[in-house]
């Protein structure tokens, strides 16, 4: 098997990239960003695998996108996804 240069690595991946996004119905931005954080998850988990590092964090907006799969502009957007708890509650 021929091995490809990284230019022609870097415009196969563009293109998937861009196939991708109009798949999703997503702006190629925001598929790009997408793509990296679930490829740098993917790569933590191979790390708490293989017993490279124990765990990890993921925080912010990028955690809450992963995690509810909506978009977060900014800090007081988060909040209804936030659950309150009563003062003085222990529970889980």
């Amino acid at each position: 098997m021929r091995q490809l240069g990284p230019r022609v690595r870097s415009r196969h991946l563009e293109s998937a990239i861009a196939h991708g996004a109009r798949t999703a119905g997503m702006t190629g931005t925001r598929y790009r960003d997408q793509f990296n954080r679930v490829t740098l998850i993917a790569t933590l988990e191979r790390a708490v695998g293989a017993g490279i590092i124990e765990r990890y964090i993921v925080k912010g907006g990028a955690a809450i996108e992963m995690r509810f799969g909506t978009r977060v502009k900014r800090a007081t957007q988060s909040a209804r996804f936030i659950p309150l708890r009563k003062v003085g509650d222990t529970g889980p």
